[in-house]
């Protein structure tokens, strides 16, 4: 094998790397985070609530990821799906996924009035950070270490972990079922547009009513759901100012 040969070939080698293994951890992590939130381990603990809220949702699974491929793995915006590339096949995906829910969430809400259902779907649809943990975090780390299609089946073993304890079995099997059909989607498209805003507001307002009913999520939630998203584009948006400023 000549000198050019073996360096393609260490290229394109797939392995754990330690972005990989920060990748599992991460996954153990939002467990126990997702088990003590759902069992109410800490009550209605202020500290639990800020600890959950600004270091897992908005830094674990948003900001950190962002920094870690934009800024030091300088693989750009594009690296964690955010892009227009493949935006075309991105919203057809996203337009199928969302109408293959549409009816589960229109079941789900049977005698609910839509007041009620109103927050719940605003909720989804200001929570990027479970989308970005799962596809632009997982997907794209366990692709750099095995491939696109293995890192599809490495996302749904990792959305079943951290929901362990935190949902019944056959709806755990559900989620899976689902979260394997987004995966293979987003193996295609590379583009985030494919799971959100459309799917993850049907999707997961489906599977919340079908969970917990639309009283878990009332406008106080939808509220903190809020200030954190703002946490997380103002953070996005200081990555991107440096990243331009990288470029100059």
């Amino acid at each position: 094998m000549c000198e050019e040969q073996k360096k393609k070939y260490i290229q394109n080698k797939k392995c754990i790397t330690p972005e990989t293994i920060l990748a599992f951890i991460s996954v153990f992590v939002m467990w126990g985070g997702y088990y003590a939130d759902n069992r109410h381990i800490f009550g209605d603990s202020m500290i639990f609530t800020f600890i959950w809220g600004i270091g897992v949702v908005a830094g674990l699974n948003v900001c950190f990821p962002a920094w870690w491929i934009v800024i030091k793995k300088g693989e750009g915006f594009a690296g964690m799906g955010i892009t227009l590339k493949n935006i075309g096949p991105a919203l057809i995906f996203s337009a199928a996924l969302g109408a293959i829910r549409f009816n589960d969430l229109y079941t789900a809400s049977k005698g609910i009035e839509f007041k009620n259902i109103l927050p719940v779907l605003i909720f989804n649809l200001l929570s990027i950070w479970e989308v970005c943990f799962l596809f632009s975090w997982l997907f794209t780390r366990y692709k750099n270490a095995f491939g696109k299609w293995a890192a599809a089946l490495l996302t749904v073993v990792s959305v079943c972990i951290y929901h362990i304890g935190s949902l019944p079995l056959r709806q755990l099997l559900t989620l899976m079922a689902y979260v394997f059909l987004c995966a293979l989607c987003f193996a295609v498209t590379e583009n985030i547009f494919t799971l959100w805003p459309v799917y993850w507001v049907v999707g997961c307002s489906a599977s919340v009513i079908r969970a917990y009913g639309s009283e878990e999520f009332g406008w106080d939630m939808t509220a903190v759901m809020g200030i954190v998203l703002f946490i997380q584009l103002a953070f996005l948006f200081y990555i991107f100012r440096r990243q331009q400023s990288r470029h100059k």
